[in-house]
């Protein structure tokens, strides 16, 4: 998991989002690895799939909706920062909208797949 300052925007269903540049959590890896234990300590890994994600709190603005977040379509979601871009592919919203008393919410999405590439 990633967690970096210098975050700039969200963008989902082509629309650009301002975000807590703070909140934003992301992984690109559809594995997770867990250490299968022995008698004698540690003697192999065992591999679980799971989604890539990218998770942030939106701000949204006078003429945005939450409901707009939920627009993904079969554009890609991408979180741009100062050095690289985080895209998921057919992704989807997970979890609920639950906006926060300054205009704003976190959002979680998880895809099939996701590509990380500096910039």
């Amino acid at each position: 998991m990633a967690v970096k300052a210098g975050v700039l925007s969200l963008t989902v269903g082509g629309v650009d989002y301002n975000i807590d540049p703070e909140s934003a959590k992301w992984s690109v890896d559809d594995q997770e690895l867990e250490s299968v234990l022995g008698a004698r300590g540690a003697i192999g890994d065992s591999a679980k799939g799971v989604a890539p994600y990218i998770e942030v709190k939106v701000i949204l603005d006078e003429k945005q909706k939450s409901s707009d977040l939920k627009k993904v379509g079969d554009d890609p979601v991408i979180l741009l920062t100062r050095d690289r871009s985080v895209t998921l592919t057919e992704a989807r919203l997970t979890g609920r909208l639950e906006p926060d008393n300054a205009n704003g919410l976190t959002v979680h999405y998880e895809g099939r797949s996701a590509n990380e590439v500096l910039i």
